[in-house]
């Protein structure tokens, strides 16, 4: 179940409902990324905007009892917060899946995405009420602008970023959110660098490698106006315009595995970045 302001990503849903035992009795769904929004109707309740899902013996025991439910619940607003209830009377309570998204945030969530958990990308609510995702276009060309590596290799999206801890939050008191954030800073290291999804393409490995390799490349939009960071040295990555993530062009497994590591290539005197995408070592801990 969704509304119909959600976009589904339908083959990591696929992937991610085939994990279950579809004989056992499961509500798979997540809650919302604001506390306020938890707190006005559950914690331990799948969101209908994020999307939830019924196995089918759950859905065939709550059906045979919905009448009595719905008279018990009457006074409820919302069939997610309904549902969750009777669901709640029969036994059983939700299974988190970090991929579904209720979006009940405003503005810019370019943070929230760019932290994406190691989770199958499910679902995006309210895409209507954010701003657009890719800068300078409107919602609908840029929605049609995520499809496009999309239709190449969901189990990537959002996938890039290793770290959990920069969801930008503009006031120093603590957020309503239910995840990390970060404080501001002026400090030119703390200030991050921002790229956009720009185009996909599938190529050939080459000899001795694998047989196709998907390479997606990022541009910088806007100028940073940051002077250099300098940790040690005089080094800058204020010049790199254009990045290249080279991956593998299989399917990401993301449950019981760990993310996958990369090599970085930087071309002297010129203004693009290679990061090819590989499994990690196995005592490789990231830089």
């Amino acid at each position: 179940m969704g509304d119909d302001d959600t976009v589904f990503f339908l083959e990591n849903l696929v992937d991610v409902l085939r994990k279950y035992d579809h004989n056992g009795y499961y509500y798979v769904g997540m809650n919302a990324e604001s506390i306020i929004s938890n707190t006005q109707f559950s914690f331990g309740m799948g969101f209908g905007g994020a999307g939830f899902a019924f196995s089918y013996p759950l859905a065939n025991i709550l059906a045979k009892n919905l009448d009595v439910c719905l008279k018990r619940y009457k006074d409820l607003h919302g069939s997610d917060h309904i549902l969750q209830s009777c669901v709640a009377d029969l036994g059983v309570s939700v299974t988190h899946v970090k991929g579904f998204h209720q979006i009940d945030l405003h503005g810019d969530i370019s943070g929230l995405l760019s932290a994406h958990p190691q989770a199958p990308l499910v679902s995006l609510h309210h895409l209507d009420m954010v701003e657009p995702l890719f800068p300078g276009m409107d919602r609908i060309r840029s929605l049609n602008h995520l499809m496009k590596p999309a239709e190449v290799d969901q189990s990537r999206l959002l996938q890039q970023s290793t770290d959990t801890d920069i969801f930008r939050m503009a006031s120093r008191s603590p957020p309503p959110f239910m995840l990390n954030t970060r404080g501001l800073s002026k400090n030119p290291c703390d200030i991050p660098h921002y790229f956009y999804f720009d185009s996909v393409d599938e190529y050939p490995g080459g000899e001795g490698k694998q047989r196709q390799v998907v390479v997606t490349s990022y541009v910088r939009r806007f100028p940073r106006w940051q002077p250099p960071c300098v940790p040690g040295g005089n080094y800058s990555v204020n010049y790199v315009e254009k990045i290249l993530v080279i991956s593998p062009a299989t399917r990401l497994e993301t449950e019981g595995s760990r993310r996958e590591c990369c090599d970085v290539v930087y071309a002297d005197k010129e203004n693009v970045t290679t990061i090819n995408i590989r499994p990690c070592m196995k005592y490789e801990i990231m830089g």
